[in-house]
């Protein structure tokens, strides 16, 4: 059995799917918790920094007749400067909007494995919920609802969709997890890489070169707070990811949609949770490019702060080459 197959009947396990309502075939994972299907598919053996890793994707597709439109685009926008666990993408060629996170599964990152089912769970949960949000509804038509190829169309919902609910948000009410303690390891590590940082408290903030420019001129921001309250699971950890320059707004979202797209597409070697956005900057009608992803209290392991920031500063390099290339497409008119 493949790697990428071991993960996803060691997934299906950790979700206790039952037949009824899953499906699992080669690469790919289907479980019908409720009308639309979490749909959880695993890349072939891939090469990665000499590690032998799968690129492991959980989705799930909220309508089926939507078209792009400048309204869909700011309301995902919106939608995907306070996500927490994935992103909201439109697929042209499924007319669909897309909610979905990534994670690299590779030796040596085995606690992360392990807490993938419950974060993809968490994101299934997000992603029935946005489904019925009227907003995307009025622009998109009516939800999803494919049926499973034996037991048809799922009207109701799997008592795991209360997980979250029952085991996630309980662990959030209590103090951060995450203490200046965790910022350490990744403080030697940005100073011994030449990165410069500043503490503030138990928050961290880097500094890091956006393409070829002076640190003092053009510069990445990148913002590890321990001291987050998400409005819904409350204690846990916030990265942002800021970078420069200042874009018209519907550029700057055109833009964070595509990064969103490309994480998707590609094998970035950054595992992608959270989302890529345009926030406003000031009110010139302008906005920045950010990334913003929230691990809740109940995802702790010691270490993850570390990997955060690290993956955060590879993002916003990967990033940086993206918006330039992007940049000069449009100005071409390519």
């Amino acid at each position: 059995m493949s790697m990428s197959e071991q993960l996803l009947s060691r997934f299906r396990e950790a979700l206790m799917m039952d037949e009824q309502w899953s499906v699992q075939t080669n690469r790919v994972l289907q479980w019908w918790g409720g009308p639309q299907p979490l749909v959880i598919h695993a890349s072939e053996d891939l090469s990665l920094h000499g590690d032998r890793t799968v690129k492991i994707t959980a989705q799930v597709d909220l309508f089926e007749m939507a078209s792009d439109s400048a309204e869909l685009s700011e309301l995902m926008n919106l939608r995907n400067t306070i996500s927490s666990t994935g992103a909201l993408i439109f697929v042209p060629e499924a007319a669909t909007v897309r909610m979905f996170c990534t994670y690299f599964a590779h030796a040596g990152n085995e606690s992360m494995t392990l807490k993938f089912p419950a974060f993809a769970l968490m994101m299934y949960t997000e992603a029935l919920a946005l489904a019925q949000l009227p907003e995307l509804a009025e622009l998109c038509g009516p939800p999803a609802n494919p049926a499973h190829p034996e037991s048809g169309q799922r009207s109701d919902f799997d008592e795991l969709i209360n997980f979250t609910d029952e085991q996630i948000v309980p662990v959030g009410t209590r103090p951060s997890r995450w203490t200046s303690a965790d910022g350490n390891e990744l403080e030697e590590i940005l100073a011994n890489a030449g990165l410069m940082s500043q503490r503030d408290d138990a928050a961290l903030t880097i500094k890091t070169p956006f393409l070829d420019a002076p640190l003092d001129e053009a510069h990445t921001l990148i913002d590890l707070d321990p001291r987050a309250e998400h409005p819904n699971y409350g204690s846990g950890l916030l990265a942002i990811v800021q970078l420069p320059p200042a874009l018209p707004s519907p550029l700057a979202i055109r833009i964070g949609q595509l990064l969103n797209t490309f994480e998707y597409d590609n094998q970035t070697g950054q595992s992608a949770s959270g989302a890529w956005c345009a926030m406003r900057a000031g009110d010139s009608g302008t906005s920045i490019l950010a990334h913003d992803q929230f691990l809740p209290n109940y995802f702790y392991e010691p270490g993850w702060m570390t990997y955060l920031g690290v993956a955060s500063a590879n993002r916003a390099a990967w990033a940086a080459g993206e918006i330039a290339e992007l940049l000069e497409r449009f100005v071409q008119g390519t």
